[in-house]
């Protein structure tokens, strides 16, 4: 699957959501999710668990920059993933506990994460598709800029794992 990708920091959560939802996003879930980053040589490949949801492992493989940027990405349950990557996990790298609110706009699912030692955050992943190809994604996403404006921070890249990472090298490290 592909979809286009923009994170950013999140000035406002609340001023956020209700622009969201005055611009006629739909609420989808409000999640405790944890993701485990595992130690792969390409890509990312995390196990994410949230309650009352079924365990997902997600690889993704996407050039990181500060602007909207493809991303190509295969979610697996656990038999798929155990069928490709074997009986035991791989090594793993960090986990990342998170509370995330996601809702939907369009073809865009827009996620107000607060990820703990991190601090709030707010994502958008366009679908593409036949009938939202990459350039409406991109204007799905301008526009969705546009409507949270003053509530949205600086565009971050990489993964919550890569930032901890940069923040406290040591701190959140698993063996």
């Amino acid at each position: 699957m592909q979809n286009l990708e923009f994170r950013c920091e999140l000035r406002d959560p609340e001023m956020a959501m209700a622009a969201l939802l005055r611009a006629g996003a739909t609420p989808l879930t409000t999640l405790e999710v944890r993701d485990t980053y595992f130690r792969v040589p390409s890509g990312v490949f995390k196990k994410r668990e949230a309650p009352d949801e079924p365990v997902e492992y997600i690889f993704y493989d996407r050039r990181d920059r500060l602007s909207p940027h493809l991303c190509q990405f295969t979610v697996y349950d656990e038999a798929q993933m155990r069928l490709r990557y074997g009986r035991t996990d791989p090594p793993t790298w960090r986990v990342v506990t998170k509370t995330r609110v996601a809702l939907m706009r369009a073809n865009v699912r827009i996620k107000l994460d607060e990820i703990d030692g991190l601090g709030q955050f707010c994502v958008f992943e366009a679908a593409i598709s036949r009938v939202h190809n990459v350039a409406r994604c991109h204007e799905n996403i301008g526009e969705l800029r546009h409507i949270l404006g003053p509530t949205l921070g600086e565009p971050v890249t990489g993964t919550y794992a890569d930032m901890l990472d940069a923040l406290e090298p040591e701190r959140h490290h698993c063996s």
